[in-house]
């Protein structure tokens, strides 16, 4: 029993004990002092009255004080250490009171349930037993170097250890360690908790959060999966599929919009038409495959002979379009003459040709006006190539005038 609970119960029935001795022995003294002299004979020596009145006063006193002091406050007593191992029964949580050697003092029903020892199993047994290892080797040790030194680790402060149970069995517990100091003697009260569920929960807990980042993770991945999709379809959305380059939709977009620049800024610009020569005899000759496979390799030497400002589309079938931003008509005419000799310089075998015996381009140049709109300009250049077409074919035409590429007719 904690002397400190008690004297909260005793203080004053311990009081009221010492005032009613007091006064019975005071009382019994004076009526021996006055009796003595007629009960001893005279002469008696002094020390028979000594013990006539110790006798007396035992007599009298004792027997008194039992019955109006020393039984009430047993009684007391009694209860009181019955309440506070009632209150130590009825915590949720395990208390466990140690000596400095680590025997256990105190051992309630809630360490009872958590350990699966009997108190009476636990009493004065070293609680090193109710520890896994390595700590049930060294706690006796921290006990030592805690009373030598006084240097706290783990007095005064929570901490979770391994706790083993009566089977073998262990379990995960949080504990905090508080001192004691009473009667001269040092008690440690250790509160153990069993946060088996709790452990359980955060596992769950932790295992949802992977599970999480691991869907999280899925979904940043489908979503760049997504992004290039979207990134792809756009590309496809504009691009024609065979040659790569902007199909017809996206090429009238952008040249729209160079057109606004054009009327706002007068910036010039110049549009080439570029159209395969006897093309539908190169496909009746080699077939439909052969001439897909023409027609990138002459997409590509058209994309080569251009600048990455400009746009390139296919307009359809064997013809291709190309705007030049920038660009007088004098100049586009060179990018013309380079696209013819580009494509006359694959040497793709065309049999039935009537230009040449490989594959040649014809191609239709005119420059920006002052037009509502690129149309006029696109139709300008269409008739430009009419002109290169009627006028033999692999070479340049404006919609005035008539261009032949000397180089590649040289090389006929």
């Amino acid at each position: 029993m904690d002397p400190r609970a008690l004297s909260i119960y005793l203080k004053w029935p311990l009081l009221r004990f010492g005032l009613i001795a007091a006064g019975l022995i005071f009382g019994v003294e004076l009526i021996l002092m006055w009796a003595l002299p007629w009960i001893l004979p005279p002469g008696a020596p002094y020390w028979i009255g000594a013990i006539v009145d110790a006798s007396a006063l035992a007599v009298i006193c004792g027997p008194l004080l039992w019955f109006t002091s020393v039984r009430p406050v047993r009684r007391l007593a009694i209860l009181a250490a019955g309440e506070y191992v009632q209150i130590l029964d009825h915590a949720a949580d395990a208390i466990i009171v140690i000596d400095e050697k680590g025997r256990i003092e105190t051992f309630n029903a809630a360490a009872e349930r958590a350990f699966g020892y009997a108190a009476k199993e636990a009493l004065d047994h070293n609680v090193s037993m109710l520890m896994s290892s390595p700590h049930s080797q060294d706690h006796d040790g921290y006990l030592q170097r805690y009373s030598q030194t006084g240097v706290r680790h783990v007095i005064g402060m929570s901490r979770e250890v391994v706790g083993k149970r009566k089977d073998g069995r262990e379990f995960p517990c949080e504990i905090h360690v508080s001192e004691l100091r009473t009667a001269g003697r040092r008690l440690f009260t250790g509160i153990v908790q069993d946060i088996s569920e709790r452990k359980k929960k955060q596992a769950e807990l932790q295992e949802y959060w992977d599970q999480l980042a691991t869907k999280n993770d899925e979904l940043e991945t489908l979503a760049q999966q997504l992004a290039d999709l979207n990134t792809e379809l756009s590309r496809t959305a504009r691009h024609d599929g065979l040659t790569n380059l902007l199909n017809r939709g996206a090429w009238e977009e952008g040249a729209q919009l160079e057109h606004e620049r054009h009327r706002r800024y007068r910036h010039r610009y110049s549009i080439l038409m570029i159209d395969v020569d006897h093309f539908k005899l190169y496909n009746d000759q080699y077939g439909h495959p052969a001439g897909d496979r023409c027609l990138q390799r002459v997409a590509e030497a058209i994309r080569q002979s251009c600048r990455n400002v400009d746009l390139v589309g296919r307009y359809g079938g064997e013809e291709f379009v190309v705007l030049l931003p920038e660009t007088e008509l004098s100049d586009a005419l060179v990018v013309a003459e380079r696209v013819v000799v580009a494509v006359r310089s694959l040497n793709i075998p065309h049999e039935r040709s009537k230009t040449a015996s490989c594959v040649t381009a014809s191609v239709g140049a005119a420059g920006s006006s002052s037009t509502e709109g690129f149309e006029p300009i696109v139709k300008a250049a269409d008739d430009a190539l009419y002109e290169a077409k009627k006028s033999g074919r692999n070479r340049v035409a404006t919609a005035t005038q008539v261009e032949p590429m000397v180089a590649a007719t040289a090389s006929k």
